[in-house]
């Protein structure tokens, strides 16, 4: 009987992870007027407003773009996202809105790095929301492979010397091109408590 419980509660946590790839899409599986959608990087993001209609663009990004992004700001958090996400570390996008603004006076961004090109649930999130920062797409790379924690993996090393082994962190803190921490959450006690040591 133990047994099953405990096999229970593994399913209901592996199920509830944002590294399921149940729903993931990949730039090769779109149709063309779903790759309208996603555009090449741009450094500067300030005319990228994103409105909540078809006209939205997100834009794909290497590593090489995400540490050009990440030295514009004095603190940056970078979160790799997964658009369908259901797990507790998962929040909607105004929270996302709200702590950037809350910490605005640190020169605080976050950079929204979605996992996924699912178009679909990219959407869905950002209607649902009154987000307006620009999201990013991690950019098809054959040498990522098509596999989800392949890629996960190889761009987090790529844009941040971070080798993955049993913790997979989705919230990486930078003091300039410093990587201060990572983390499998978000909060507002965490962010002021790195903006005040630093």
């Amino acid at each position: 009987m133990k047994k099953y419980i405990i096999l229970i509660i593994f399913c209901i946590i592996f199920l509830s992870s944002c590294l399921i790839s149940i729903n993931d899409v990949n730039y090769r599986f779109l149709n063309k007027k779903e790759k309208l959608f996603f555009t090449e990087f741009h450094i500067d993001t300030t005319k990228n407003k994103l409105t909540n209609n078809d006209s939205l663009l997100i834009q794909e990004i290497t590593a090489d773009n995400l540490k050009r992004l990440i030295k514009k700001n004095e603190f940056t958090c970078v979160y790799i996202w997964k658009p369908y996400c259901s797990g507790t570390s998962c929040m909607s996008l105004d929270y996302y809105s709200s702590i950037q603004n809350k910490f605005s006076s640190y020169n605080f961004n976050i950079i929204i790095v979605s996992l996924t090109y699912n178009i679909v649930e990219i959407k869905k999130q950002i209607n649902n929301s009154n987000y307006q920062n620009q999201i990013y797409v991690i950019k098809y790379n054959e040498n990522y492979g098509n596999n989800i924690f392949k890629v996960y993996r190889n761009f987090v090393y790529d844009f941040s010397d971070y080798k993955i082994n049993k913790f997979y962190p989705i919230y990486f803190y930078y003091k300039d091109t410093n990587l201060l921490h990572t983390s499998d959450n978000i909060n507002t006690n965490l962010i002021d408590s790195l903006l005040k040591i630093n």
